[in-house]
């Protein structure tokens, strides 16, 4: 299984067509999309009205089956006490499959590693950032990153790596 980051805006339907595909994956659980995380898509819907790439939302694609298994909004903006822009990955929704289906917790975990592999993509290359903050979201989130960090720190790559509170904050090399 592979999976590529895609910005997704409304401007262009990509962002209306995710959400098409989502709402057709709670009906086949007999869930109701309007239900499903209201917060979480107030957010990202404000998103992907941003015309510029200092605020976007980015869909996880399952380029075998086309299927978007996760989206976040991903802030590159300055913030006091940093050097240069900073990265922030927030808002990381799960596809409604993985709520409401039968799904091994090593599929979650290859999603979230996808998710967090593809936001340090951007930050060496799209959207330079010595600084990654991302936001974890369960105490599972915050549990797979300690350890993940455990090794993260030994790479050459990552200067430090840390989590305060419900944030894992990474300083690149």
């Amino acid at each position: 299984m592979s999976h590529a980051f895609q910005s997704l805006k409304a401007d262009d339907g990509s962002w209306a067509a995710l959400k098409e595909a989502w709402k057709v994956q709670c009906g086949q659980f007999e869930e109701d999309f309007d239900g499903y995380a209201p917060a979480a898509f107030a957010e990202l819907d404000g998103a992907t009205a941003h015309l510029d790439d200092s605020y976007t939302v980015y869909g996880l694609i399952n380029e075998g089956t086309g299927e978007f298994d996760a989206v976040c909004s991903v802030n590159w903006t300055y913030l006091p006490g940093y050097v240069g822009k900073v990265l922030r990955v927030r808002n990381l929704l799960f596809a409604p499959k993985f709520d409401f289906g039968e799904f091994e917790v090593s599929d979650y975990a290859t999603v979230l590693t996808r998710v967090f592999a593809r936001a340090v993509t951007l930050a060496i290359g799209a959207r330079p950032s010595r600084h990654i903050k991302f936001h974890l979201r369960s105490p599972v989130e915050r549990q797979f990153f300690a350890l993940a960090g455990s090794e993260l720190d030994t790479l050459e790559e990552f200067k430090t790596v840390k989590i305060r509170g419900a944030w894992l904050y990474i300083e690149l090399a």
